[in-house]
């Protein structure tokens, strides 16, 4: 049976129950139960459940991205979007001061925009089949760093190299979620690096050779 903690591979569809729209394509993908990678409906649902299993799962909006806030519907002066060389049209999503919003209506100079996530008031249905479970120590990783270009396995130290550098902060907090999630590297040294560009190795090997 599935515990927390544990990694699986699922085959994941999701609608909107009120017109039957797809939001989410037929999808494969590989989580870690608990780690607060989907839904928490859909997380606890998976809990007991052994692999193979299919699932049909309903979920109200209190449960999925919750009840629509009308506090969250605002008026925005167009002269804003203009500024940043943006055409407002409904149904564009949009950064308003670092916040996601939805253009709902243009009207003269303003811009009503709407801060509620898309499938907020929602009541969205779900089918999960369990697939498999991950064994797989670099698959594991992967899951939760999805941005892991390279892994290198060492005995007491695991290097994951990145195609960026990362925030020192935003460095911690994946090097903590990896050493919480996966047991296999609590007491492992865990190293983030940055990809080299390919001209840094082409230089490196031109070095090498004239060397």
């Amino acid at each position: 049976m599935l515990a927390k903690g544990d990694f699986v591979e699922l085959e994941l569809t999701g609608t909107i129950a009120q017109t039957e729209q797809s939001f989410i394509e037929e999808k494969s993908l590989v989580i870690c139960i608990g780690a607060g990678q989907l839904l928490p409906g859909l997380e606890s649902a998976l809990e007991g459940k052994e692999v193979g299993q299919k699932l049909e799962l309903e979920l109200k909006p209190e449960q999925a991205y919750g009840v629509r806030d009308t506090r969250l519907i605002q008026l925005v002066p167009l002269a804003k979007f203009a500024q940043n060389n943006i055409n407002p049209i409904p149904g564009l999503q949009v950064n308003v001061d670092g916040l996601l919003a939805t253009v709902r209506s243009v009207n003269g100079g303003r811009v009503l925009v709407d801060f509620n996530h898309p499938l907020a008031g929602k009541v969205l249905k779900f089918k999960i089949e369990i697939k498999r479970k991950v064994e797989d120590l670099k698959e594991k990783i992967k899951a939760l760093m999805p941005e892991a270009q390279n892994i290198e396995l060492e005995e007491n130290k695991v290097t994951i190299t990145t195609k960026g550098n990362l925030p020192k902060k935003l460095e911690e907090l994946k090097i903590n979620s990896l050493k919480a999630h996966i047991k296999e590297l609590e007491n492992k040294e865990i190293a983030l690096k940055k990809e080299e560009s390919p001209e840094k190795t082409k230089k490196g090997k031109k070095s090498e050779e004239k060397a």
